[in-house]
């Protein structure tokens, strides 16, 4: 059975959601003098802890790998993955939303740009 320490870029795919979030509010914070925690319809905490939530709900309940392997298809795109896949795809897209939101508007408001640029070779 394929599991996620197995496969390099579903761990990847985590990293916006869940490791890289706080840089990316520091970073605008830094840059902009605003502390934001919510860009669009999710927020930073709202976002980890639905993916915490999930990550105990499987640590606690019996049957959850094989319930987060089941096949499904996605409706309307006629898509067939399953469960785990789904969970990690929404980790990663709203993280890079999240963090392009954060990254993109502080750079903007930066009044040194390659001082802002150079405070991203650690995020990369």
């Amino acid at each position: 059975m394929l599991t996620v320490k197995d496969d390099i870029w579903r761990i990847i795919a985590l990293t916006p959601g869940v490791m890289s979030a706080h840089y990316s509010i520091e970073y605008r914070t830094h840059f902009t003098g605003v502390h934001t925690l919510v860009v669009g319809f999710i927020g930073a905490t709202e976002q980890l802890c639905i993916v915490m939530g999930v990550t105990l709900w499987c640590a606690i309940a019996t049957g959850t790998n094989s319930f987060f392997l089941n096949s499904i298809t996605l409706p309307l795109i006629n898509y067939n993955t399953n469960y785990r896949d789904v969970v990690i795809f929404f980790s990663c897209v709203s993280g890079i939303h999240y963090n392009l939101e954060n990254i993109i508007r502080a750079f903007i408001e930066a009044k040194n740009k390659k001082y802002a640029l150079g405070c991203l070779l650690p995020y990369i």
